[in-house]
């Protein structure tokens, strides 16, 4: 052991020398770091219970067994078992769970590893348990390690990074075999350490499938391209409810299946994007989605079917937040439900039946509620090119006014009839009906003078349109009653 000799000489009347007073300085920031790391462990280690506490409580399908922590001032473990599905039992994963084994290494700060300045880095690893089926075990075995590490700052804040490395499987099911072949993936996320706010990234260059039966059976190929993704969100942390927004993107899709005996059918999707968003109002949850595609071709043994610039909107609006929750909740108990089905005589049993009556009563409840609050939903926009024309449609469908208390019995149907509201409209290039016609251009008008005599659809140039509306329990056709019967029917 080195024994350090530090001799603090002060002449009367004169100041304190250089290294006396640099050797003093070491001293003081030395304690002060080693403080700072004491407390930084202890922050650190008090932060990751109570995060494991508020994971269990969001998501009563997962449970954290045999949670241990050890090591010293500087480093430690974390390791433990996550179970999927359903409780422990007797201390040992429930038969009818998916048992994780996870171990953490974790560096302290406010210099973890010397490589930067932070609460902490942890580098994580995942593993089946030793009760996993042994044909799981594996096929995971040939998977190439997943790389996660994790760095924790003093404000509260995280930011880890997940890696895939390039790799490729084969594995079998009896006589279906299947084979996938990747290149790096990455996941990049962050936020606080409470969930209150994420965002992530995510980006998958290349994949591919292929999928086969017996010899001489049938058979599937896919491949995608450059597939990534990213989003942020904001919530309450003991909540799922959040607000936020994402995009996502695939350069290219193709789907090749093929069956014995047949020409292979072809899916080739290009450059397809989707976005979806979400927004709480006043105790009510509002969420916007969609999605637009350059191309969308089916090969197969007819002609080609080729789409161009496919576009969707819509949107969900006036979802009541609290029904949500609870619908959410007693969804949950169905997993109680199966839970208590398992043949393990060491699973206390429970009576099934309780259980189904319980998750049911409260879905039917909730459901109520939140039917009772004006809900809506809407396709404001499809449309695509189709040989060169372009064809429109949207729809929309909401309640208004739903008296939740009087939804039982025969009645309940009626009281829907009356507080719905629904609304189409379409408007196609009457060369979309060629086919149809044969390719005969005057049989083609006759047809569509034929549903506009019916009632059925409107000229609109070289388009035929129409519009659907049903409210009060009463439908309309271009404005007309549809079916027809009903307006003979006598007033109530």
């Amino acid at each position: 052991m080195q024994v350090i000799d530090i001799r603090i000489c002060k002449r009367k009347g004169t100041s304190m020398k250089k290294p006396t007073r640099l050797a003093a300085a070491i001293i003081v920031l030395a304690g002060g770091w080693l403080a700072a790391t004491a407390y930084t462990k202890h922050s650190v280690d008090q932060a990751y219970r109570a995060e494991i506490e508020r994971l269990e409580k969001r998501l009563p399908i997962l449970k954290v067994s045999d949670l241990k922590q050890e090591g010293g001032l500087f480093s430690g473990t974390t390791s433990g078992i996550l179970h999927f599905g359903c409780a422990p039992v007797g201390g040992k994963p429930h038969p009818k769970s998916l048992a994780v084994a996870f171990e953490e290494r974790v560096q302290y700060g406010p210099l973890p590893g010397f490589t930067t300045f932070g609460a902490a880095r942890v580098d994580t690893r995942f593993s089946l348990t030793e009760g996993a089926p042994a044909e799981i075990k594996a096929l995971l075995a040939k998977l190439p390690p997943l790389q996660i590490h994790t760095d924790y700052s003093y404000g509260g804040s995280a930011r880890s990074s997940m890696v895939l490395p390039a790799g490729s499987i084969d594995f079998a099911s009896g006589p279906a075999k299947m084979s996938m072949q990747w290149a790096e993936a990455r996941l990049l996320a962050s936020g606080t350490r409470d969930a209150a706010q994420l965002q992530y990234d995510w980006s998958l260059p290349e994949l591919s499938l292929n999928a086969g039966g017996p010899e001489g059976g049938g058979a599937m190929k896919m491949s995608i391209k450059n597939m990534v993704a990213k989003g942020e969100s904001t919530g309450r942390p003991d909540s799922w409810l959040r607000e936020g927004k994402e995009e996502s993107s695939i350069d290219r899709m193709e789907i090749v299946a093929s069956a014995p005996g047949q020409p292979p059918v072809t899916l080739v999707y290009d450059h397809m994007a989707g976005h979806a968003s979400s927004q709480i109002k006043q105790d009510f949850l509002d969420v916007g989605f969609g999605y637009s595609m350059a191309g969308l071709e089916v090969q197969g043994p007819g002609p080609a079917v080729k789409l161009a610039n496919l576009v969707m909107d819509g949107k969900v609006q006036h979802l009541d937040a609290a029904s949500l929750e609870r619908i959410v909740t007693a969804m949950f108990a169905g997993v109680d439900m199966g839970c208590a089905l398992s043949d393990d005589k060491a699973v206390e049993p429970k009576d099934p039946r309780v259980l189904l009556q319980s998750m049911l009563k409260g879905v039917d409840e909730a459901g109520k509620m939140l039917l009772a609050h004006d809900p809506a939903f809407s396709i404001d926009k499809l449309a695509f090119d189709y040989n060169g024309k372009r064809g429109e449609m949207s729809m929309s469908a909401k309640l208004q006014g739903l008296d939740a208390s009087a939804m039982t019995g025969p009645q309940a149907a009626q009281l829907l009839m009356q507080a719905g509201q629904f609304e189409a409209h379409a408007r196609v290039p009457l060369d979309w009906l060629a086919p149809m016609a044969g390719g005969d251009a005057q049989r083609l008008q006759q047809m569509a003078d034929g549903f506009v005599a019916q009632g059925f659809a409107q000229r609109d140039g070289e388009y035929l349109k129409a519009e659907f509306t049903f409210a009060k329990g009463v439908g309309k056709l271009n404005g007309a009653v549809f079916p027809p019967q009903q307006a003979e029917a006598p007033p109530q």
